[in-house]
């Protein structure tokens, strides 16, 4: 049960479980600087799977032109040493079915 793994590791950054789940040095980055299209799914004997979600509501194009004192890159690798979660009990269900899946 993921609540399991959170009590056990806590809240991780995908930075975090790129590290934890010891990625391989050319997906990790990729992972970390790219923006993901869709979800990466990862697993690792002991830690069991780990699911890095899309950011599909960023585009690439936009996200160029709004920013002026980094790239693209560099947002992606300061978005994945983040940590982020719902305010509201309600905005936390409607991302529950997703997160529980182990």
């Amino acid at each position: 049960m993921r609540i399991d793994k959170i009590r056990r590791y806590g809240l991780l950054s995908t930075k975090s479980i790129l590290d934890l789940w010891e990625v391989e040095s050319s997906l990790g980055r990729r992972i970390a600087t790219q923006i993901r299209p869709s979800p990466v799914e990862l697993w690792l004997p002991g830690y069991g799977k780990a699911t890095i979600r899309d950011q599909k509501p960023m585009k690439e194009n936009k996200l160029r032109a709004a920013l002026t004192d980094c790239t693209p890159e560099e947002w992606c690798q300061l978005l994945n040493g983040k940590v982020f979660f719902w305010p509201s009990e309600e905005r936390l269900h409607t991302r529950l079915p997703s997160f529980c899946k182990s």
